[in-house]
Formats: structure tokens, C-alpha cells, sequence
């Protein structure tokens, strides 16, 4: 599925189910058209290449062409993919790590900048149950994944917004170093996912964290908060299933 079906396609199931207010519906055009105009002028900066290449090859007909540069000109570039695209300044993503939170609408982040809500969430192999599997093989379009990490049952605040959470709506992924203690929910299908040697917190820039953090991620996969305290955490959710 397309990435903007995808990120419309959740906000509409959570309207028409009730869960949500149509006001919700409105986050898509706030969060594509940055992305989609950064698309169109992109995708026009090839065609005028195109063009320019294909009048090069004309000029030169008869003194030989050269192939391989009209050929560069069709490469997709990685942002063409759209697999690097985040909504940072979105109104329904909250990260309390930063004040203020992403004005800027810039389609693409920069190679080596820290995860921030609003990207797209990461990879990262884990095990359930013994079992070795991977976080993306856990995320799913059919619901929020809320990633608990350092949380333990001294954070009453946190474990009380997330026991309130509809299991139907959200997945509640315990995540826990060795010698941690696992948390209690109130759905025995929530899942304990051990990280034995911190690759589920490394590309969530979480090494070394102290305290507790709460990453949420939505179904199209993309970020929706990094919280660090139940206000924060409660906040977000009043932004995605707030009734009219």
C-alpha cells in the first residue's frame, strides 16, 4: 500500500469506528503536502534533466551518444522512495524530549540525526518468548504499538494511562534488558519482548537512558510520541481519540 494510503487509511478506521473525531482526518493534509510537493519538484527536476539529456543526444547524433548519461538520468534517487520521509511538525505527534517541539516542515531528516516522533520507526531484531523475531514483524496497521523501555511498576502514572489503553486499539510491548523486571498489564496479549543486547533501544537513541520512556508508534509506522511521563503520554492519545 502506498504510504499516504497508509497514512490516511488508519485515521479513517478510527472516524468511522467512532474512536476518533474527523478532526483527525485534517493531521493528512498537514503531514502530506509538505512531503508531496517536495515529490513533485523532485520528480520535475528529473523530467527537466530528462529533456536536457534527451536534446544533448540529438546535438550529438551521428558523433556517437552517450548512453550511460541519458541512463543516469532515470536513477531514483533514495528520497524518490519516500522511505526516509517523517512528519515532525505535525499537530498529533508529541515528543517531550524537545521544547517547542518541529516547526520546520522539512520533508527528509539528515543522515545521522537522532530518532524523533514524527519519523518513521525503526528496525530492530528482538526476542518473545525465547523466540528470535523483530519489531517490524510486531508493528501493525490494525493499531497503535506502544514500546515501554525502563518502565517498571514504581511508574504508576505511565502503567495507569497504558492499563486504560483499549486493547483492541493499542499493543503494549514490554521491553526489557536482562535482570529487569516485566511489568503487569491488565491484557495477558500484550507482549514481553526481551532485548538482550540493546538492538531494540540503539535505534531509538535510548542507550544509556535512565528513567522512563515511552515510544508510541502508529499503524501506518511513523512515530507518534516519545513520552517520558504520563502526562505526556496521556496527552498524545487525547490528540488521536478525542470525540467530537
Amino acid at each position: 500500500m502506498p504510504i499516504y494510503q497508509f497514512n490516511l487509511g488508519w485515521k479513517l478506521a478510527l472516524v468511522m469506528k467512532g474512536h476518533a473525531s474527523p478532526a483527525l482526518l485534517s493531521s493528512y493534509e498537514i503531514e502530506r503536502i509538505p512531503i508531496t510537493t517536495d515529490l513533485f519538484d523532485r520528480t520535475f527536476g528529473v523530467d527537466t534533466q530528462r529533456k536536457l539529456a534527451d536534446a544533448r543526444a540529438a546535438e550529438q547524433a551521428g558523433a556517437g551518444t552517450d548512453a550511460t548519461a541519458r541512463e543516469q538520468v532515470w536513477i531514483r534517487g533514495r528520497k524518490l522512495f519516500q522511505l526516509d520521509v517523517n512528519y515532525r511538525w505535525s499537530t498529533i505527534v508529541l515528543d517531550e524530549r524537545f521544547a517547542g517541539g518541529e516547526s520546520t516542515r522539512v520533508a527528509y531528516g539528515e543522515p545521522g540525526q537522532d530518532v524523533r516522533a514524527g519519523d518513521r520507526a525503526p528496525d530492530a531484531p528482538v526476542s518473545v518468548g525465547g523466540n528470535d523475531t523483530r519489531l517490524f514483524d510486531i508493528f501493525s496497521p490494525a493499531h497503535h504499538t506502544v514500546l515501554l523501555f525502563g518502565v517498571d511498576e514504581k511508574e504508576a502514572g505511565v502503567l495507569g494511562v497504558v492499563r486504560a489503553l483499549p486493547s483492541d486499539l493499542v499493543k503494549i510491548l514490554l521491553v526489557s534488558s536482562p535482570g529487569e523486571v516485566h511489568v503487569t498489564t491488565n491484557d495477558e496479549s500484550n507482549i514481553v519482548v526481551e532485548d538482550k543486547d540493546g538492538h531494540g533501544r540503539r535505534p531509538y537513541g535510548l542507550e544509556g537512558q535512565t528513567g522512563p520512556v515511552v515510544v508510541v508508534v502508529r499503524p501506518d509506522g511513523m512515530i507518534g510520541a516519545f513520552a517520558t511521563s504520563a502526562k505526556g503520554l496521556e496527552k498524545y492519545f487525547s490528540l488521536i481519540f478525542s470525540h467530537a
